[in-house]
């Protein structure tokens, strides 16, 4: 079981799967969640490419992207007292900024979701997963949009 554990949210309901799972990993009442997501890009906030964004946009976005984690979090707080957040400021190298924070907070493991994307969009998009996996200084745990847990997510089982 592990005491620190790094959990990448993109603002999905399936990137969310990763808490629970991470949550049935963490070891004991010191242990502690770090949730993070990073902002979007200019021109995914409707500016375009290149284009300069304004500093009180930039503002905004990080604080709907702070709020977004605490909302997550306070739906955890009453049974997991030791989440924390951080938002991450845009970065070309997701995967690298991803890396480095989990460095900085001596993680001893990343759990996240991956999209699964093949193909022509994963030619253009790339796999953060992936390339997180290679650099990452501590284990990353990749749930793939195929595994029994995203399915049982989408198909939770009847209750009696």
């Amino acid at each position: 079981m592990y005491q620190k554990i790094l959990v990448p949210l993109d603002g999905s309901a399936p990137s969310e799967l990763a808490v629970a799972v991470a949550l049935k990993l963490l070891a004991g009442a010191e242990a502690e969640l770090l949730l993070s997501r990073m902002q979007d890009l200019g021109h995914e906030l409707g500016y375009p490419m290149g284009f300069p964004v304004a500093t009180e946009t930039l503002e905004a976005e990080h604080l709907r992207c702070d709020t977004y984690l605490m909302t997550v979090a306070g739906r955890l707080a009453p049974d997991h007292p030791n989440i924390r957040r951080s938002v991450l400021p845009h970065q070309e190298e997701v995967a690298a900024a991803l890396a480095q924070l989990a460095g900085q907070e001596a993680s001893q493991l990343i759990v996240m979701t991956s999209h699964g994307w093949e193909g022509l969009d994963r030619t253009i998009r790339g796999s953060v997963a992936e390339q997180l996996a290679r650099i990452a200084p501590c284990p990353v745990l990749i749930i793939g949009p195929h595994s029994d847990v995203m399915r049982a997510m989408k198909h939770p089982p009847l209750q009696a």
